[in-house]
Formats: C-alpha cells, sequence, structure tokens
C-alpha cells in the first residue's frame, strides 16, 4: 500500500504541475452539457439519464487513456523495475476511479444547473453512480495499458471499450431508471448483485491479465 501511496501522490504533483488533463475532461464535460442545453430547453427524465450516462462514459475513456497512453516508453520501463504489475495496476485504477468520480460530481452538478433533477430516489441512483465508476474505470485502466501497446492507442481504446462496457451500462441504466419513478434499492437488489458480479470478474481477470500486458 506504501508503494500504491507513492505512485498516486506521484501523479498527483504532476497532474498539478501541468494541469491539462483533469482541466481537459471537466471542460469536455462543460462544454458537452452546454451544447445539450442549447439544443434542449427542457429533457425528460430518460433523456437526462441517457445525457449523464453517455457523457460519463467518454469522459471515463478520456480519463483512463491519460495513465498509460500518454505515457512515454522511458517510463514503462523505468516502473517497470521499480515495482509490481499490480501494484502499479492499484494505483493507476484509483487514479481513474477518483478521476471519474470528480467528472461525475461536476457532470450531476451541472446537469442540475442546466436542467430539473429528475431523480425520486437519490439513494438509488448514488449506487448506481458508485458502481458505475468502479467498473468502468477497472475496465477502462486494463484496456488502456492494453491501447498503449499499439499504434492508433486512442481509437484503439475506444473500439475495445464498448463491448465490455456495454453489460455493465445495460444494468446501470435499469437501475438507474428505477431511481427516476422513486423505487427504492431492494427492488434492484438483483441488478446491484449482477452487476457486481460482472465488476468482480472484471477486476479478477484484470488483475490475471494485466502482468502478462505489462511485460510485453
Amino acid at each position: 500500500m506504501k508503494a500504491v501511496f507513492n505512485l498516486l501522490a506521484k501523479d498527483f504533483k504532476i497532474e498539478m504541475r501541468q494541469k491539462f488533463a483533469v482541466n481537459g475532461i471537466l471542460l469536455y464535460v462543460f462544454s458537452s452539457l452546454l451544447v445539450v442545453r442549447f439544443v434542449f430547453k427542457e429533457v425528460t427524465p430518460p433523456v437526462w439519464l441517457s445525457i449523464f450516462w453517455l457523457i460519463l462514459l467518454f469522459a471515463g475513456i478520456n480519463a483512463a487513456g491519460k495513465n498509460f497512453i500518454n505515457q512515454q516508453k522511458d517510463s514503462e520501463l523505468y516502473y517497470y523495475f521499480l515495482t509490481s504489475p499490480s501494484t502499479l495496476f492499484t494505483a493507476r485504477w484509483i487514479n481513474n476511479f477518483l478521476s471519474m468520480f470528480l467528472v461525475a460530481t461536476v457532470h450531476i452538478a451541472g446537469l442540475l444547473v442546466f436542467f430539473n433533477n429528475p431523480i425520486n430516489n437519490i439513494g438509488n441512483f448514488v449506487v448506481a453512480v458508485v458502481l458505475g465508476i468502479i467498473g468502468f474505470s477497472l475496465a477502462f485502466t486494463l484496456i488502456a495499458a492494453i491501447a498503449s501497446k499499439a499504434q492508433s492507442s486512442a481509437l484503439l481504446m475506444s473500439l475495445l471499450s464498448f463491448p465490455v462496457v456495454i453489460p455493465q451500462l445495460l444494468l446501470l441504466v435499469k437501475i438507474s431508471n428505477r431511481a427516476l419513478i422513486g423505487l427504492e434499492v431492494t427492488k434492484s437488489i438483483n441488478d446491484v448483485l449482477v452487476l457486481s458480479s460482472i465488476i468482480a470478474i472484471v477486476g479478477a481477470l484484470s488483475y490475471i491479465l494485466f502482468p502478462l500486458v505489462w511485460k510485453d
């Protein structure tokens, strides 16, 4: 855990020095919401929900890509001898989780400013958002590591991401729809358990496959 913390602290210092990665993602979220506001003066609850998950999905892809795709090859070699693959993956996953959590917070705040709040059960919606951020950040971290080994990394990451996250996204939409109409979390317990199982499988496969990808 000390090594994970040190890697996170290093990434945080670099981000505070450069400030272009997170700022660029937040600008993407704000500009997307601004365009939606200009096009739709008012949105229905299903459209509100669709806007939220679509923008969060693409913002998550951009956030995860900055950790591996934009990294120099010399840095990869240095990390290879400095720490273990599981430690590096954990640090990068936590970094992506925190980035997506920040993006989701700003995104929700922007939606509430531009449009009315259609969520009738906040607790159910919070469960969906937290599970979504965990699942997306796990999948995107591994996919970013794979895509960084090839040319046209950004395009490859986008192509690889959608088949992995679509099962999660479908369940997240179902849980979120129940939050719109005010159902309790207990009404979504089966979907929550299935989604948690998918996230656990993605996480286990990530820790198994990442050492092979990193060794290459």
